[in-house]
């Protein structure tokens, strides 16, 4: 915190080993970054949300743990953050979240970090504003989103790998989104997505869920045995894929993926136009 106090614009702010039970918040900042010892090494574990940026620019997190004992990891509140070798294992809360603020929007750069297993959040959580068209965007790489809801009840509005709401825009690839306790990724109101050579298996109900004004390109993604918290049947699973009977978005793209054993429908297409193109679909218990 002290070193926080007094760094300029520009530097680089080095942690030690060590766990820090303290939170990390501060505001109108810019130009910085923390780098850890490394994810075993390195761990701010606050009480509260143990890492908050608001309102500021251009800050980076590498190279350490992130995981509040008994609120949410790494936020981006109207700001812009890079996670990079970043681990959230274990947060009581959602693991990252970047949400817009006080006018300003909000930007992730996820890369090479694991955002897995939230007790009873999610993985990562955008939220956009709608009514102020202040867009959240994030680009995820090559990171694991696994295995989020480990503590029993889970709310219906987390134990997922993604939730995107309102004016947000996901890219994400070469990454994965497995075994989280109720679905993988999650769109509605005015998200879009770009999901690429991904894998997205195990998760508890869809593998993704889309609903409302949401558009996706879906490609070269491996999605296997989503709906595991159902049985196999026609209304007693569920989906590799949903497009919500409510869809009606500017595009839905879903082509050149490898869906599998999907406890209902590889894809479940319930309204609009998407184009569903050049899939391989294997043991679902309906293709499309």
């Amino acid at each position: 915190a002290s070193a926080l106090g007094v760094a300029a614009p520009g530097s680089i702010i080095r942690i030690g080993a060590g766990t820090y039970a303290e939170n990390v918040a501060f505001s109108s900042r810019s130009n910085l970054r923390f780098v850890g010892a490394g994810v075993s090494a390195t761990q701010l574990r606050g009480p509260g949300d143990a890492f908050v940026a608001v309102t500021s620019q251009n800050i980076v997190l590498r190279n350490l743990r992130v995981a509040s004992t008994g609120g949410r990891g790494a936020i981006a509140q109207g700001s812009s953050l890079t996670l990079d070798r970043v681990n959230t294992i274990g947060n009581r809360s959602h693991n990252v979240l970047a949400v817009a603020y006080a006018g300003n929007a909000a930007s992730l750069v996820i890369e090479n970090s694991n955002l897995n297993q939230s007790q009873v959040g999610n993985g990562l959580r955008l939220e956009g504003d709608a009514g102020l068209a202040l867009p959240v965007t994030a680009t995820v790489r090559r990171s694991t989103v696994d295995g989020n809801g480990t503590v029993l009840p889970v709310a219906a509005d987390a134990g997922r790998g993604v939730e995107a709401f309102n004016n947000s825009s996901l890219t994400i690839e070469d990454s994965s989104v497995n075994g989280n306790y109720f679905g993988g990724l999650l769109f509605t109101h005015s998200t879009a997505a770009v999901i690429r050579r991904h894998n997205i298996n195990l998760n508890g109900q869809n593998g993704i869920y889309f609903e409302l004004n949401t558009s996706a390109d879906v490609y070269g993604n491996v999605i296997d045995n989503n709906g595991v918290r159902g049985t196999r049947g026609a209304t007693t699973g569920f989906n590799g894929i949903e497009v919500q009977t409510n869809w009606a978005g500017p595009q839905m793209l879903i082509h050149e993926n490898w869906i599998f054993r999907s406890t209902t429908n590889g894809v479940f297409l319930g309204a609009g136009n998407g184009v569903v193109a050049n899939n391989y679909l294997y043991n679902n218990f309906v293709g499309v």
